[in-house]
């Protein structure tokens, strides 16, 4: 078993005996786990659940035992220490154009890590995959820092973790990106019926929300009140023109130049929340590739579905792990959808 429980200092006590363990991964949000087992078994000084296999540590925030006629169990569950991340809150940004990187960096160096929330364990700064992407505006609607961190990477595609390093008992904010395996080489990784390594596909499209252009209002005070307008398009391939109002209050930038473009930030950041939304959910058959080696959390595949004639890359956004006894079963959930031209050799 790849699950060890901690106790409130983090150190070390049995494997878990699962009866029924939900290890939910997940690349954007915070992960969370639900495990049931006997009463007899359970360790009250367990106060985490270690996946040695990823490092990954949840907490666990709910305890409820039952007496179920056949025997009493307890039930856990709780989220991923990555929920730590949203206990500091930010006031006061900091200046833009900012790297992206930088920018979540700098949060959780001085809101988390350096900013006295009495946290149960110590964070450094880890692994920060780099990336050429400035802000020249914060997104105006969140102030936790994880959170606040999380909109700002899914715009690239990256993601931030908090890794466990048992030898020092400390977690390292990490931020990373999963491998585009949808590229045929070394590295590919195709799922199709035809290939029979794909079981229970259930695949939707939806556009309904889709919105690709943003008409945008600055205010910029004064009395009377004085309005600057811009906007922002990212349609592609000549496609219909579908349109958001957005409204903003700017009275700090120095220019209307500096407005226009801090604005711009926020509604492309705006726009994230109105994509097409393509999903493919599945379980990938066990004779077919190795999870954690061939494909793992964050990497995108290539799904084929001959039926219909449609070859997508998707990126896996989340994983759920279902450990029972002596079995393991995988279940993958995908977002950040690109379209690939169909073959039918897949």
């Amino acid at each position: 078993m790849i699950f060890r429980g901690l106790d409130k200092n983090f150190v070390l006590l049995a494997e878990v005996p699962a009866i029924n363990m939900q290890w939910k991964r997940r690349y954007y949000d915070y992960g969370e786990f639900e495990v049931q087992l006997r009463w007899a078994d359970y360790d009250p000084d367990m106060a985490y659940i270690w996946n040695t296999k990823t490092n990954e540590v949840a907490i666990i925030d709910k305890f409820n035992p039952k007496n179920e006629g056949h025997g009493d169990f307890v039930y856990l569950s709780g989220y991923f220490c990555e929920s730590w991340l949203s206990y500091g809150v930010v006031v006061d940004h900091g200046t833009v154009p900012v790297n992206v990187i930088t920018a979540c960096r700098t949060m959780v160096t001085n809101r988390i890590i350096n900013n006295s929330l009495r946290l149960p364990a110590t964070i450094e700064i880890g692994n920060l995959k780099s990336h050429s992407s400035n802000i020249d505006a914060y997104p105006d609607d969140e102030s936790e820092v994880g959170l606040l961190c999380k909109k700002l990477l899914t715009s690239i595609e990256y993601a931030q973790k908090l890794r466990f390093d048992y030898s020092t008992k400390k977690f390292y904010y990490d931020i990373v990106q999963g491998i585009d395996r949808s590229v045929e080489g070394a590295n590919h990784c195709v799922f199709s019926e035809r290939l029979k390594n794909i079981n229970d596909l259930d695949y939707s499209y939806d556009q309904s929300d889709y919105k690709n252009y943003a008409d945008i209002k600055i205010s910029r005070g004064g009395n009377p009140e004085r309005f600057d307008y811009t906007n922002v398009d990212i349609s592609k391939n000549n496609e219909p023109i579908r349109k958001i109002k957005f409204e903003v209050s700017d009275t700090k930038s120095a220019t209307d130049h500096d407005a226009r473009v801090a604005a711009r930030q926020k509604a492309s950041l705006e726009l994230l929340n109105h994509k097409i939304v393509e999903n493919a959910n599945f379980e990938p058959a066990t004779n077919s590739y190795e999870y954690m080696v061939d494909y793992d959390l964050g990497d995108i595949v290539q799904i084929v579905i001959a039926g219909i004639e449609v070859s997508i890359s998707l990126r896996i956004i989340g994983i759920d792990e279902v450990h029972k006894k002596h079995t393991r079963e995988i279940k993958l959930q995908f977002g950040d959808m690109k379209k690939l031209n169909y073959r039918k050799r897949w």
